[in-house]
This record gives C-alpha cells, structure tokens and sequence, in this order.
C-alpha cells in the first residue's frame, strides 16, 4: 500500500473475515491512477487467496464513488503501449489465423527497448 494522500491510493482494513477496501483519493473525485490500479489489484488477490477472509467490501472516501481512470497518469503508460504496437510486427502465422475460429491464440510481445 505505497503512495501519498495527496496522489491518491486504495487501502484495504481487515475486520474478522471482512476485507474492507477503500478508494482513498477523493481530491481527483477518487480517480484510478496507475498505482491505485496495482493497489486494488493486490487487494483482491488477497481477499482471493485468504480463506480466513469471506467477502470483501469495497468503498470509497469522500462525496464520489469513482471518476475512473486518472487520464493524465494514464495517458504515459497508453503511449508507451502504443509506441510498442507499432514497432512490433505480427508474425504471419497470426495474422494468416486471425481469421479462423479454430485458429490458436497468437501473443506479440513488446520488447523493453521498442518501449521507450
């Protein structure tokens, strides 16, 4: 559970076999950024892998719910991938199979440095 207040964070309290988690970043109307993404992420793996824990009940801090994605924060990680996209080619097995129903899954990976 890393961040400051004033970047936003999602908290979680554990009370007997409840997870409470908490979207604490009510100054941006408790926007998602990135980190938050990873908070929540962590939180429902733990509620996930505890048996000790029976339900999870997620709330926020402050007068609003969610606004969504922080798009500012967000918006890096969306050019990153993009710039992946396109310095990445698909290999022709994939794209010849793209089509068929009983064609198999094809990944593309991007590599660290067409990342950047």
């Amino acid at each position: 559970m890393s961040g400051s207040a004033s970047e936003g964070r999602v908290r979680h309290e554990r009370h007997d076999r409840i997870l409470k988690i908490v979207i604490d970043n009510p100054a941006k109307k408790n926007a998602f950024s990135p980190e938050m993404m990873t908070e929540l992420s962590d939180a429902l793996t733990l509620l996930d892998n505890d048996d000790g824990l029976w339900v999870g009940v997620l709330c926020a801090a402050g007068g609003s719910f969610t606004a969504g994605l922080d798009m500012p924060k967000s918006s890096v990680r969306r050019r990153r991938a993009s710039r992946c996209r396109r310095a990445t080619s698909i290999p022709s097995d994939c794209r010849s199979a793209a089509g068929s129903r009983s064609s198999r899954r094809c990944r593309v990976s991007c590599s660290p440095s067409a990342s950047r």
